[in-house]
């Protein structure tokens, strides 16, 4: 008898224990199913964090958005969307043909492509990667003045990209000063507007174009900081921009030394807040009321 009623505890033991495993499975299975279907949570534009390179989404409407460039590693924007909840891209913007800014592009592809690519470049030709990842999309260089208005997005051309070259390739910097530079109007729900800039990799040169050319335009709400902070993007666009918040896309520990510290100085003295993906990873940004607001992804 003792050892029929030991083994009925044991038996008894492992069926609790059984159940208790299923009731905790369901209790993880039921949280990942709520957790996919949760709406992301509100934005207006999102600074994604993909190491040393820039991709920044600007919401169209819910599910959608515009994404100006791709970054580097495909597998990091794709994080960035899906934390986004983004589903479609009106429109992708690739600011110039340099990697750390078109080298995403396999993600844009997995998503479904865009309806549009705009591009800039010092180079005749199209970036290459575009034909590669996206074949068939509709892509061209626009103009000074372009403007895109797709739900409570209002997108402008402030520079064209340098002169096409007929012969040889570009250097670095012409590259970089080829840059498309956007002024991004975004409208909330309540009405409230919030604009930005975003500067491409202009370098000084670059920059005094624009200041020639787009003036009262620059003034801004919020900047994308040219060249992710590096010093050859000079600090000229940072004072016409006056904005509220400056932003820049950079690697962690990355070997440029970007961004760099005179350009950090002067924003600190500018009283210029900064957001850096390089320490608060990909953010969200938002205004309410008068009130810009800037929230980490992961925290």
């Amino acid at each position: 008898q003792h050892w029929r009623d030991r083994d009925r505890r044991r038996r008894r033991r492992r069926t609790a224990t059984a159940a208790l495993l299923l009731l905790l499975l369901a209790v993880l299975a039921l949280r990942a199913l709520t957790d996919a279907r949760r709406p992301a949570p509100p934005w207006e534009a999102m600074l994604c964090d993909v190491g040393q390179g820039d991709a920044v989404l600007l919401r169209t409407a819910p599910g959608r958005a515009v994404l100006v460039d791709t970054g580097p590693d495909p597998r990091a924007l794709q994080q960035c969307l899906e934390d986004s909840g983004v589903e479609h891209l009106d429109l992708l913007v690739l600011t110039h043909a340099h990697a750390d800014h078109t080298g995403g592009l396999a993600a844009v592809a997995r998503l479904g492509g865009a309806a549009e690519v705009w591009y800039g470049t010092a180079d005749p030709d199209p970036p290459p990667e575009l034909g590669e990842d996206l074949p068939g999309v509709a892509a061209h260089r626009p103009p000074p003045g372009q403007t895109r208005t797709v739900g409570g997005l209002r997108l402008t051309v402030l520079t064209p990209p340098a002169a096409p070259r007929r012969w040889g390739g570009a250097s670095s910097a012409e590259e970089n000063n080829a840059s498309l530079v956007l002024r991004a109007e975004l409208t909330g729900a309540d009405g409230s507007a919030t604009s930005w800039l975003l500067a491409g990799d202009l370098e000084e040169q670059g920059a005094r174009s624009l200041l020639r050319s787009a003036g009262a335009q620059l003034d801004v709400d919020v900047l994308k900081v040219s060249h992710h902070g590096a010093r050859n993007g000079g600090t000229a666009i940072i004072d016409a921009a006056t904005p509220a918040l400056a932003v820049v896309s950079v690697g962690r520990d990355n070997d440029y030394g970007h961004p760099h510290p005179q350009i950090l100085g002067h924003l600190r003295d500018a009283g210029v807040p900064l957001v850096r993906t390089d320490q608060h990873g990909s953010v969200r940004l938002l205004r309410e009321g008068a009130r810009l607001r800037a929230l980490p992804v992961d925290g």
